[in-house]
């Protein structure tokens, strides 16, 4: 759900107006608050709106695969993203769920 009617227009004019080639299924706007949590098959076309204020609005974002997915060489080559300090700060057992994120070096 594109919440800017000229966002609408403007991904109508990338993807074509109408992409939905099953009718039954409706755009639904999640009105989260801050601190939810939001699951979602990444595959699902989705979008966010605009972020109209003067502050930066994080987002953590993980996606789980089986093991034979993952592809070493891609993830040895990925831009490292997640502070050192924050990383130090997190529990062993946060550390070992995100153990294959990559940790900005010191």
């Amino acid at each position: 759900y594109v919440a800017d009617e000229d966002l609408q227009s403007e991904l109508d004019d990338v993807l074509g107006p109408g992409v939905n080639r099953r009718p039954q299924y409706h755009p639904i706007r999640l009105n989260l608050k801050k601190g939810s949590l939001w699951v979602q098959d990444g595959r699902a076309y989705h979008r966010g709106t605009p972020n109209r204020s003067d502050r930066p609005r994080d987002e953590l974002c993980m996606a789980f695969c089986r093991p034979w997915v993952f592809n070493n060489w891609l993830h040895e080559y990925t831009e490292s993203h997640l502070p050192r300090k924050l990383w130090d700060g997190l529990s062993s057992h946060a550390q070992h769920v995100l153990r294959w994120q990559r940790v900005k070096k010191p």
